[in-house]
């Protein structure tokens, strides 16, 4: 077994409250950094996508997704992580730049003339969106409460 599969592995394995943490320490970091350039702090939201869960939340789905799902969504974030060295602008893993950098790299990545690259950063973004809203607070600072009975038809209300 190659050491990079012995590490996946460790973090498979390891316990994590009641859900089990899949995502090694890289895949961490780079949801991290998207993260905090997609959704800062004080943007249109207040809550910042880390803030708002957003890596325990991708952490998750990428447990409980079918397992080509896991492969696939683990390819994205390793793309993304290279991106910088392979397309430019700069010659560091996604993780190691600074903030402003990171934004760099997104805009190329959603700018490019090349369909991979926008369609890598779609699927990023997407994901990224959905974790984000699925926190309840986030939902609750938009007043998108959800109503569980949204048709009230209980006896009181036919009365």
């Amino acid at each position: 077994m190659s050491w990079s599969m012995m590490r996946i592995r460790k973090y498979r394995d390891s316990e994590r409250g009641d859900r089990r943490a899949v995502m090694t320490p890289t895949e961490r970091a780079v949801i991290e950094a998207c993260a905090e350039v997609l959704l800062p702090q004080g943007g249109a939201i207040p809550l910042s996508g880390l803030d708002a869960g957003v890596v325990p939340y991708f952490d998750d789905v990428l447990a409980r997704v079918p397992t080509t799902t896991r492969m696939l969504l683990r390819a994205l974030i390793h793309f993304v992580e290279v991106s910088p060295w392979v397309y430019g602008p700069f010659k560091a893993r996604m993780s190691r730049l600074a903030p402003e950098h990171r934004a760099k790299v997104l805009r190329a990545l959603m700018d490019s003339r090349l369909y991979l690259l926008r369609t890598a950063f779609l699927g990023l973004r997407t994901v990224l969106t959905i974790a984000y809203f699925g926190s309840e607070e986030v939902n609750r600072s938009i007043g998108a409460t959800p109503d569980l009975n949204p048709f009230d038809l209980s006896e009181e209300a036919a009365a």
